[in-house]
């Protein structure tokens, strides 16, 4: 009977090792990206993300529209996943990103 517990419990805890190496995994990824995004923009952009934000915002109002991003992304060379990036800015899924999303790269 306490082989069987001793078991259990080590399967449980290389379970959950596991998923802790693919969660640091999946972050290392996409800090990954966002540096990469960040790069990009400042020595391809010659500009900081709330200046990219600026240049995006084509309406003024203050918010920028998936499309107008990964348009001026390719527009300006970006090979990196735009759509990745969007993501990290769209949050609640609206479709819209505005400067405090931009700010929080």
């Amino acid at each position: 009977e306490v082989d069987f517990f001793l078991k259990v419990l080590v399967e449980e805890y290389h379970a959950s090792r596991a998923s802790l190496a693919q969660e640091n995994t999946r972050s290392t990824l996409i800090e990954g990206k966002v540096l990469d995004f960040l790069a990009f923009v400042h020595y391809t952009c010659g500009a900081s993300v709330i200046q990219l934000f600026e240049i995006m915002d084509t309406t003024g109002n203050g918010m920028v529209q998936r499309a107008d991003f990964v348009r001026v992304l390719e527009e300006k060379g970006y090979r990196g996943d735009a759509y990745a990036i969007w993501r990290l800015l769209d949050r609640d899924g609206t479709g819209f990103a505005g400067r405090k999303e931009f700010s929080h790269l």
